[in-house]
């Protein structure tokens, strides 16, 4: 028995994975349509959790290529044919070679490659103009494409704030984490102290 990595299973590990109550089990992923960038991605985390819960049934490389190479339709299925042809053939194709050499080319042929230089420049033009936790949660989603160092992170947090925010900000030393963390919170902190001063 082999994980997704090709290594090899514990055979009490295994059969616990296939004990997951049936309602508890991931649903089987909707066919891949071909749509490049966070789609590819997101599809792809969607057929390993289906593989970890139905282990007994992908229990070898060929199982879990002839799953993907199926699942999917238009531009995904046209790039799937020449594998499909393989894996019926049953020869040998570096893709086919196990689950790490088939997600790396499918997400060679799908995923976004621009998404890096486009999640850059999206972070730097992210600017506060509504509620903090939209701010909050943008910035989120973008920090997960990238693999800065923490205090890039909080100086780019910083400056999309709204400028009373910067200037409270100023004044306190902490963590990206709690930065984003504690975002809302600050702005509402900054709104009551307004409020108590006008009133």
């Amino acid at each position: 028995m082999y994980d997704l990595g090709g290594n090899a299973i514990n055979q009490k590990e295994e059969k616990t994975k296939d004990e997951i109550p049936k309602g508890a089990r991931a649903k089987k992923p909707e066919a891949f349509n071909g749509k490049r960038g966070q789609e590819a991605e997101i599809f792809l985390m969607k057929m390993e959790i289906y593989f970890n819960d139905y282990g007994t049934a992908f229990d070898n490389n060929r199982k879990m290529a002839t799953f993907l190479t199926n699942m999917g339709e238009g531009e995904a299925a046209k790039w799937a044919k020449p594998l499909l042809r393989k894996i019926l053939d049953e020869e040998p194709h570096e893709y086919l070679a196990n689950w790490n050499a088939l997600k790396n080319a499918f997400l060679l042929a799908f995923s976004d490659p621009m998404k890096k230089e486009r999640a850059i420049q999206n972070i730097h033009k992210l600017q506060q103009t509504g509620s903090a936790q939209h701010y909050v949660t943008a910035f989120r989603t973008l920090m997960q494409e990238l693999d800065w160092d923490e205090h890039a992170f909080i100086d780019v947090f910083k400056k999309g704030l709204k400028n009373n925010v910067q200037q409270e900000l100023l004044k306190a030393t902490i963590t990206v984490t709690t930065l984003v963390s504690k975002g809302v919170y600050f702005l509402f902190w900054i709104r009551r102290r307004r409020r108590r001063i006008l009133a």
